[in-house]
């Protein structure tokens, strides 16, 4: 081959270097170009999930937060059933004293109620013995003014017979002794 040939698969194997570099520069430039897109596009995708990211996260914060503050809820509320049901049973335990206390009031009503009539029964019964004793005491005074009045009656009798009968016996003794002078001279 000759230098011409030489020259032209030179300047062939040159322009197809050449071609294949300014094909590959604007190959470059148009994947550059669509990987700046990609890349904006990316980065804006990228911006856009980090957002919904720090969103979700921010909601996952604030449900936790929620849950939180439910959880402290549900505390206080199983406290607050747990204080209620002790009431409740104390409640009961009240209720059932009550029911003891008011059976109790009961039968001791019934035990008031019968001693009160056994108290207005025995009034009664004073009532009528004092009633008894105050005519036994009225009697017994009678009597005793009776008796009173015998023994005056009985002593004034018994003087005056002692006296009627010192009198005779005076009169008798006068009368003896009399005698007996008179048969003694």
């Amino acid at each position: 081959m000759n230098y011409l040939d030489y020259h032209y698969v030179l300047v062939f194997f040159l322009g197809a270097v050449f071609g294949g570099l300014v094909v590959w520069l604007v190959a470059r430039s148009r994947v550059s170009l669509r990987l700046s897109k990609v890349l904006a596009q990316t980065g804006a995708e990228i911006a856009r999930l980090e957002q919904v990211t720090r969103s979700k996260e921010e909601e996952l914060q604030e449900r936790q937060g929620r849950m939180a503050d439910l959880q402290e809820q549900l505390r206080h509320a199983e406290a607050n059933i747990l204080s209620l049901s002790e009431q409740r049973s104390a409640a009961r335990a009240k209720l059932e004293q009550l029911a003891l206390v008011q059976e109790a009031l009961e039968e001791k009503t019934g035990e008031v109620k019968d001693l009160t009539a056994s108290i207005t029964a025995l009034k009664e019964k004073q009532a009528a013995l004092q009633t008894i004793v105050e005519k036994e005491r009225l009697a017994t005074e009678e009597k005793l003014q009776l008796l009173d009045s015998a023994r005056e009656q009985l002593t004034d009798t018994f003087q005056a017979i002692s006296a009627t009968a010192l009198k005779k016996t005076s009169q008798r003794g006068f009368g003896v002794a009399s005698e007996r002078g008179a048969t003694a001279c």
